[in-house]
């Protein structure tokens, strides 16, 4: 059986178009076909200072994993393309950070993963490249569509369509 599984990427240090086109094709050839690609938006760092904004995109792909080897093989992709992790959970600059977004219309929520993801329904950057290509899914908690959450979205930061 195939998974329909929606992914978050964003990029904000080195070569972020780069980072993002090697983190799509690297989710390609390990984890499952990639679908659909949304538009690339430029984002100001959400959660913390920098100077670096971030590129960001959705993705939909095909997989036959699971949620759990999914997002071991995202973690190893982040780690390839050289993505450090803080020990103390505080944001910061990063060269990829892949989210699962949505499972099918999976629910887990555990310590290893929390599938919707927790922060999509305050963060316009998850949201509005995720309207390009899901528009009409139904989020599993809120049954609402990707389109009614991005209206309903309190973040008011501002993106813009990047080539």
């Amino acid at each position: 059986m195939h998974n329909k599984v929606y992914i978050s990427l964003g990029s904000n240090l080195g070569d972020k178009i780069s980072n993002i086109k090697k983190a799509i094709e690297l989710i390609n050839n390990n984890s499952g076909n990639v679908i659909s690609i949304a538009p690339l938006y430029s984002s100001e760092p959400w959660g913390f200072e920098s100077t670096e904004n971030f590129l960001n995109t959705a993705i939909e792909i095909e997989t036959k994993l699971n949620p759990f080897e999914l997002i071991k093989t995202l973690q190893i992709i982040e780690k390839e393309l050289g993505r450090i992790k803080n020990d103390d959970l505080t944001y910061s600059n990063r060269t990829i950070d892949l989210d699962i977004v949505f499972f099918n219309s999976k629910i887990i929520n555990n310590k290893i993963l929390k599938i919707p993801h927790p922060h999509l329904y305050n963060r316009r950057f998850v949201l509005l490249p995720l309207s390009q290509i899901a528009h009409d899914f139904i989020d599993p908690l809120t049954n609402k569509s990707i389109h009614k959450l991005l209206n309903e979205c309190s973040d008011t930061s501002e993106l813009e369509v990047t080539n």
